[in-house]
């Protein structure tokens, strides 16, 4: 039996590869790359169809010469490839790749020929695993004190033991302010604590770490550095040093121009920050640069809540203050390569660019918000100064994981602004492409609701309330209805609950006030001849606009205090907790035209003394669910009897809505409800037919 050759070359090969980690090189006289084993190719960060062939002065290496300078490794004699020869000691340097790590090397030089061709190779071996003393020493020597990168020496507590010139210089501290102190004094509270977490998981399981940080200098100022730490180990492989080496992001990024270098013309005169065009030209660099290092973008939409209310309350001067006060504060919190533009009157863009995988985005965005919410103090025209709380409502959108140009990411962020706005304001919102098919589909409702508006498709119906104690008819309400082409009719849950932009709640609750101020000087004048009570509902966006106020009071002005002392608007208790301050205005300035008003849907949410106390309503309507459930559940019946009691302990009248038995009737009179309203009255029914069902039951009319 033959026994079988082994390839020793190949096998030995293997195993510097992959047991020794020694990196291997053979570029020909020309320094074109050859051959590139595994562990060079890992030193590169780079695939071997990247390297082979291309140029030894391409390669993404670089080593740092004597005054710390990191230069292409052709700079260096032992590349040359002018001399042709074998170098025969191994050459110590330190070498820095496209990750801006920084270690050290040995390097061996072998010439060798094959095939009448010469060939050189270049061998890199770690120095850490075979002379722990070379990293200090070189560092403290070839970089320490002409670095134009900061570097700081700690001990494992960590505390400073040492610092070199470019530390000084970067972050404004001396190095006697540095030393003993934690590097954490520098910190800005920019990143959250899982970011410090991770950052100390990474030092003491891989002995390394490296990224981006953003710090504060002495002065308060803001920056973003490219930071490198290793831990330095002793023979027995215990940690006692760490090295920390880091210059400005600014720095090492592509070049931006400064904000002293754009042209007067495209700088903002009120905040002083660049305009739109600027603003999309460094989105356009930042995406390019992003796409190329695996980075990520991230474009902010923030419009100012209820500025144009603002405005009007405080005077524009003080709004233009809020504007330039919120641009020094916001600029104050982003770094140097971040860019934050003003698109419009109360609208800022913000970009947040050369974003890592470990940068958590939604927790900047939480105090991005926080920082905005600062109460702040302005002055008004009257020369009385208040406290104001700003609040925002903020879209964001992302690169790569919204693969768009730089203006499809503004105008999504824009997208994602607008639900945040219509979602109650005060939040911020993430774009997506679910978003995108939600936005469009309610893009097709509103247009759908607009033109059966326009079309006359809605329809008011009628639901008496009556007086089950005196056996009178109390009032009206007026309910919509939408009678689509087949004459079904569609309820306000069906076409209103979904819709939150104000343009169609507004167009819907205007088309409200006018149909029933016209049906009442027309064909319903029989309810003002009857002085009944007219219930309207209108939606919460139009309860806290104050232009859609102005226009409501101009109407009922017009209409007369005949009809406008009928109206009774109704608010949900929901929105009564949640506004207030601008509701009470709201009845303060409809008042005088003999506008009630009366609590809906009581009981339903987190009911309070204060609102009795507070809201100047005239009536308290008790919720159908209740109604419906107090024959069978005591704790129902109960609810019933204190809301009944305290509406009489307040002088408020009590309507019971959903009332379709007699028992109920009976319990609610008992109870101290005088007032039902539901089937076991009347269905809601057309306008015209009301007139017929009022003389058909001339029984209820009041006397």
């Amino acid at each position: 039996m033959i026994d079988k050759v082994i390839d020793f070359p190949a096998l030995i090969a293997d195993e510097l590869d992959t047991q020794l980690g020694v990196s291997i090189m053979v570029m020909d006289t020309q320094g074109l790359l050859q051959y590139a084993n595994h562990s060079f190719q890992k030193l590169c960060l780079r695939k071997p169809f990247e390297l082979l062939k291309s140029h030894i002065r391409n390669l993404p290496l670089l080593y740092l010469n004597e005054q710390a300078q990191p230069v292409p490794m052709t700079d260096h004699s032992h590349f040359s490839l002018d001399k042709l020869d074998n170098s025969s000691q191994p050459i110590k340097m330190l070498l820095k790749n496209t990750n801006d790590e920084i270690f050290p090397v040995n390097i061996k030089r072998v010439l060798f020929h094959h095939q009448k061709a010469t060939y050189i190779l270049l061998a890199f071996l770690d120095c850490e695993s075979h002379e722990q003393d070379i990293p200090t020493e070189l560092m403290l020597n070839s970089l320490f004190n002409e670095s134009n990168e900061a570097i700081v020496v700690t001990d494992v507590e960590p505390r400073i033991l040492d610092v070199n010139p470019a530390f000084e210089r970067i972050t404004g501290y001396t190095k006697d302010e540095a030393l003993g102190k934690n590097p954490s004094f520098l910190a800005s509270g920019y990143h959250p604590k899982a970011f410090y977490e991770k950052f100390w998981r990474s030092l003491q399981t891989e002995g390394r770490w490296l990224g981006k940080m953003v710090n504060r200098r002495k002065t308060g100022e803001i920056y973003s550095e490219q930071l490198t730490v290793r831990a330095i180990k002793d023979t027995l492989g215990q940690t006692t040093h760490y090295v920390s080496i880091f210059s400005e992001l600014q720095k090492q990024s592509e070049t931006l121009k400064s904000k002293t270098d754009i042209d007067p013309l495209n700088i903002d005169k009120l905040t002083g920050l660049p305009k739109y065009a600027i603003f999309k030209d460094r989105l356009e660099q930042a995406i390019g640069y992003a796409r190329r290092h695996q980075l990520g973008v991230a474009v902010f939409s923030i419009d100012i809540d209820h500025f144009e209310q603002f405005n009007r309350q405080w005077g524009v001067q003080s709004g233009d203050k809020i504007m330039r006060s919120l641009a020094q504060s916001i600029q104050k919190h982003i770094r140097d390569g971040d860019t934050l533009s003003r698109a419009s009157g109360d609208e800022f863009c913000l970009l947040i660019r050369d974003i890592t995988n470990d940068y958590n985005l939604k927790d900047f965005s939480d105090r991005l918000l926080s920082l905005i919410s600062n109460t702040i103090s302005v002055e008004s025209t009257q020369e009385n100064s208040a406290d104001y709380q700003i609040t925002a409502s903020i879209g964001i959108s992302q690169y790569p994981d919204d693969q768009a140009t730089a203006e499809q990411l503004i105008r999504h962020a824009s997208h994602a602004m607008s639900l945040a706005k219509v979602n109650g304001r005060n939040q911020y919102v993430f774009y997506s492409s679910e978003y995108e098919r939600i936005i469009s589909e309610e893009n097709v409702a509103k247009r759908t609701l607009l033109n059966a508006i326009e079309n006359e498709e809605m329809r008011l119906h009628v639901q008496p309330q009556y007086n089950a104690f005196t056996k009178t008819i109390h009032g009206v309400e007026f309910l919509i209805r939408w009678q689509q082409e087949d004459n079904d009719l569609v309820y306000p849950d069906q076409f209103l609950n979904s819709q939150k932009d104000p343009e169609i709640l507004t167009a819907v609750d205007q088309w409200v006030i006018k149909t029933v101020l016209k049906l009442l000087a027309s064909e319903l004048i029989c309810i003002v001849d009857l002085s009944l009570k007219v219930g309207i509902n209108l939606t919460t966006s139009s309860l806290l606009d104050n232009t859609f106020h102005d226009w409501l009071i101009k109407q009922l002005k017009e209409a007369g205090t005949s009809i406008s002392r009928l109206i009774e608007i109704e608010i949900l208790e929901h929105d009564a907790l949640n506004n207030l301050e601008a509701l009470k205005k709201l009845i303060s300035d409809l008042k005088p035209l003999g506008v009630t008003f009366s609590l809906d849907d009581f009981g339903t949410g987190y009911s309070s003394l204060s609102i009795f106390n507070q809201l100047n309503v005239d009536t308290v309507k008790i919720d159908k669910k209740f109604v419906r459930e107090m024959i069978i559940d005591s704790k129902n019946l109960s609810l019933v009897k204190a809301i009944c009691e305290l509406s009489k302990i307040f002088d408020r009248k009590t309507i019971a809505e959903g009332v379709e038995f007699k028992e109920q009737t009976d319990l609610l009179l008992s109870s101290g409800c005088h007032i039902i309203q539901g089937y076991s009255i009347a269905k809601p029914m057309r306008s015209e037919d009301f007139t017929n069902w009022l003389e058909m039951n001339d029984f209820f009319v009041p006397s």
